[in-house]
C-alpha cells in the first residue's frame, strides 16, 4: 500500500481546513448534533492525517531546524546533507547522506542507492552515469517490481518526461542543478530529485513533518465546534 509524504506547504492548507469547519458555523447561534458530528468527524480525520503523516515515512530528523522524514542515511562523516527524490504524485521521500572531505550530488546518490536494494535507479545509455533515466522505490517490502502499484517509480528521457536536480539550503526554495557529477555538496545542504512530467518541471517538496502548530490548530477547531454546541444548548 502507498503512504502520501506531508510535503512542504501542506499544514498551512490542512490548519486553514480545521478552521473551515470552525467558520462553516460561526454565523450560527447554535449548531445541532448532526452537524456537529460531521465537522468533528471531519477535523478528526485531519488530526490523523497529520499524525500519520509525521511517522509515515522514515525517522523525524531535525536538519538545520527543519523536522524532515529520513528514510535511512548512508555514508559516513561529519557532514551531512539530505537528498530529496519527489515523484510528483503527492509522495516524496528524504534520504540522508553524511561524508568527509569533498563530495557531489552524484556520489550522495550513488550511496543512497548502494545502502538499501530497496532504491531503485536507471542511467541514461551513453551518459556515463551522469543523467537519470528512472528512479524507484519499494515501499511496500516485497521487492521493487516497475509494475508493482505498491512502489513509486517514473522514467524518462527524451519521452514523458525527465528527472531535474534541483539544489537548496534549507530545503524550501530550490534552483536548478549544473550536474551530478559537477554540483558539490557543502555541509547541511540539500539535493533534490523531481520527476517533470511531460517536461514541465516543479521544485521537489521533502517530506516535513507537521508542526505542532498545526495539531494544535486542528484540536482548536474541534473546541471551538464543541462550545459552539454547548452555547446553543444553554
Amino acid at each position: 500500500m502507498s503512504r502520501r509524504s506531508f510535503r512542504g506547504n501542506d499544514g498551512f492548507f490542512v490548519a486553514h481546513c480545521a478552521l473551515a469547519e470552525w467558520g462553516k458555523t460561526k454565523n450560527k447561534n447554535f449548531i445541532t448534533e448532526g452537524e456537529e458530528k460531521m465537522a468533528s468527524r471531519r477535523i478528526m480525520s485531519l488530526i490523523f492525517v497529520v499524525a500519520a503523516a509525521g511517522i509515515a515515512n522514515g525517522a523525524t530528523y531535525d536538519f538545520n531546524g527543519v523536522s524532515v522524514a529520513v528514510e535511512y542515511w548512508a555514508g559516513t562523516g561529519a557532514n551531512e546533507a539530505i537528498m530529496v527524490v519527489d515523484w510528483q504524485r503527492d509522495v516524496s521521500l528524504a534520504f540522508g547522506y553524511r561524508w568527509g572531505g569533498s563530495a557531489t550530488a552524484g556520489d550522495m546518490f550513488d550511496a543512497v542507492d548502494a545502502a538499501s536494494d530497496r532504491f531503485y535507479k536507471e542511467w541514461v545509455d551513453g551518459y556515463g552515469n551522469g543523467a537519470i533515466f528512472g528512479i524507484g522505490y519499494d515501499m511496500d517490502g516485497d521487492g521493487f517490481s516497475k509494475g508493482d502499484t505498491g512502489d513509486y517509480y517514473q522514467q524518462g528521457w527524451f519521452t514523458g518526461g525527465f528527472w531535474a536536480e534541483y539544489l537548496s539550503s534549507n530545503g524550501q526554495t530550490w534552483d536548478w542543478g549544473s550536474g551530478l557529477r559537477v554540483d558539490n555538496l557543502s555541509n547541511e545542504s540539500w539535493v533534490g530529485f523531481s520527476w517533470a512530467p511531460d517536461f514541465v518541471s516543479s521544485q521537489p517538496n521533502p517530506p516535513i513533518v507537521p508542526e505542532p502548530t498545526t495539531l494544535a490548530l486542528l484540536c482548536l477547531g474541534g473546541l471551538l465546534i464543541k462550545r459552539k454546541k454547548r452555547y446553543g444548548n444553554s
